[in-house]
């Protein structure tokens, strides 16, 4: 299952990239009036019809009117009645088309039946009604052969097209897009601070070495340091990871055993260059470690270390590289380094990188 988002990320997000939100909100309230008011309107008319089955009306006619009204509704939704009315107002289309355009409902109770005929204007939706409510005296005559039928409401021009108006239809644009890009941005890591890499794989090591820019020295906190030095190797970008390991290379080199070139070790991939430091939280002395990178610094495009590695002065002039198992945890360590005044680089998230590749 996927992390969820808190209210207080969200705030965060919305806060640093507030100049993002506004421009896709605007940008996606204008397309979205746009395309409405592109798209071609319907109009939709009505028009009511009073069905009797006598001139004279009491409770028997009452009901044969209610029956009537039923078979004359039926009868007005043929092909036949609506062709032929919207032969006289001018519309065309074929038998299904227009059928699709039109309802014809007998009102339970009460003899009336209710026409509602769409068009792309409002004049034809009008006499498109106004037709079908005309032809059901014939339609009764002809079939039913008794009755008749008054029209006792004609349809009228329709003020507006149908459905929502076009600035209601801007303003969920404007708010969706905007709602999205919020999504999109937190997913992405970027309250405003350092992003998000998802995996190292592909697309990932170019975005972290896109991140990285001209960063010489960086340090990393969290796990699989390793991964993040083989990720920004390159056929012109030779890196130094001063690993953990069970020699203690910083001791030598400050013994004078040795020169730093002894203690190096191939990596998994070209490029890669490990110098053993030790293992446990010792941390070296300041000017030995100081030393080492102006060394390796003459001879490797970037050198890594882990920041348990480093002390002080060396942290703060590198900058940082944040490894975490999930986005939340990579950003609240990130928030943490930035307050703690380190140049945040970016964060490198496995476990939602390795779903993403699946």
């Amino acid at each position: 299952m996927g992390e969820q988002l808190t209210f207080g990320e969200l705030w965060r997000t919305a806060r640093g990239r507030w100049r993002a939100l506004l421009a896709a909100f605007l940008a996606c309230g204008v397309a979205g009036y746009a395309l409405f008011a592109l798209l071609p309107g319907r109009y939709t008319a009505r028009a009511l019809v009073y069905v009797s089955s006598s001139r004279e009306v009491g409770a028997g006619e009452l009901s044969a009117a209610q029956k009537l009204a039923d078979t004359c509704a039926l009868l007005l939704s043929g092909d036949e009645a609506v062709s032929g009315a919207a032969a006289r107002c001018g519309l065309a289309g074929t038998p299904d088309e227009l059928r699709r355009g039109v309802s014809v409902t007998a009102l339970g109770g009460t003899g009336v039946v209710r026409i509602e005929a769409s068009a792309p204007s409002a004049e034809v939706a009008a006499a498109f009604a106004n037709a079908l409510a005309e032809g059901a005296p014939g339609v009764l005559a002809e079939v039913v052969g008794g009755g008749s039928a008054v029209t006792a409401a004609p349809a009228r021009l329709p003020s507006r097209p149908d459905g929502p108006p076009a600035a209601a239809c801007a303003g969920i644009a404007a708010l969706c897009g905007a709602a999205m890009t919020l999504l999109v941005l937190c997913a992405r890591g970027e309250p405003g601070g350092p992003p998000l890499v998802h995996g190292l794989a592909g697309e990932g090591a170019a975005r972290l070495r896109e991140y990285a820019g001209g960063e010489r020295r960086l340090a990393v906190l969290g796990p699989e340091e390793l991964r993040v030095a083989c990720a920004l190797a390159g056929e012109d970008a030779r890196v130094l990871l001063l690993a953990g390991s069970e020699r203690d290379g910083l001791s030598e080199l400050l013994s004078g055993r040795c020169d730093p070139p002894d203690l190096l070790a191939r990596g998994p991939v070209p490029g890669v260059d490990l110098l053993p430091v030790g293992e446990g939280p010792a941390v070296p002395p300041p000017e030995a470690l100081s030393a080492l990178l102006l060394w390796a610094e003459t001879r490797y495009g970037r050198v890594l270390f882990p920041v348990a590695k480093a002390g002080e002065a060396a942290r703060r002039s590198a900058g940082l590289v944040v490894t975490a198992q999930s986005a939340r945890e990579a950003r609240r360590a990130l928030r943490g380094a930035k307050k703690a005044g380190a140049r945040a680089v970016c964060g490198v998230v496995w476990a939602d990188g390795q779903r993403k590749q699946k």
